[in-house]
């Protein structure tokens, strides 16, 4: 093979890298996470094609189509709906009411503990959904998908490096962020404090007092009556 012709795959080479690039530049994914009060979930999340190629179409949102690259577990039930997306095809996955121990997966867990509800994400394990080694790929491929998070918890948030709104923490772009999805949020039911306790013991106390120093005085008088 003579230097012209490696010149030429070359480019040919680069020129279909760029083309990836744009493809994936032009497509996204937002996931919606309602979290509820009683350990279950409702998860939504679609995904649409900007790129004019057709990439998303009524045959290709069903889930056998999207088996390798949905990140829902197995056992999870949930609908396919082809929708749009401003102005663009778009597939969307509901999921209503799972228990939140059949929702944990390698790309996201979320877990209830001492009163709240926590959520973590791992952009890393998001961004290899569906992903074929046999493609070749780039930092500039995995970048342009741009792929948003929101969660709602049954209480306010308390704690997030997201963007906060009442009980609801958004990521507008989790693979360029430079920290992993983090939130936690209170659980909705009513949980004594170390406060609550305290408090309820000194106005027990104080009654306590209050009745013995009452009949004190009033043996005390009937002693004193003539």
């Amino acid at each position: 093979m003579n230097h012209d012709s490696r010149t030429v795959r070359r480019r040919v080479v680069a020129a279909v890298l760029t083309g990836l690039a744009l493809l994936l530049s032009g497509c996204g994914a937002h996931y919606d996470f309602v979290i509820h009060d009683n350990e279950t979930a409702d998860l939504t999340y679609v995904m649409w094609d900007s790129s004019g190629l057709s990439l998303i179409s009524r045959e290709s949102c069903t889930q056998a189509k999207l088996e390798k690259s949905t990140p829902l577990p197995k056992n999870v039930e949930a609908n396919y709906t082809y929708t749009s997306h401003n102005g663009h095809p778009a597939c969307q996955v509901t999921a209503k009411s799972v228990p939140l121990n059949d929702l944990q997966t390698d790309v996201w867990t979320i877990k209830h503990q001492d009163g709240k509800y926590v959520f973590d994400l791992s952009p890393e394990a998001l961004s290899k959904l569906g992903k074929d080694d046999s493609l070749p790929s780039s930092p500039s491929t995995s970048a342009g998908m741009k792929i948003s998070i929101a969660v709602t918890f049954p209480e306010e948030v308390t704690k997030s490096n997201g963007r906060n709104d009442d009980n609801k923490v958004t990521w507008d772009n989790v693979l360029e962020s430079p920290e992993a999805p983090h939130a936690e949020g209170g659980d909705g039911k009513f949980h004594l404090q170390w406060w609550m306790i305290a408090a309820a013991s000194a106005v027990a106390l104080l009654v306590v007092v209050g009745v013995v120093v009452y009949l004190l005085k009033t043996r005390r008088a009937k002693q004193l009556a003539p």
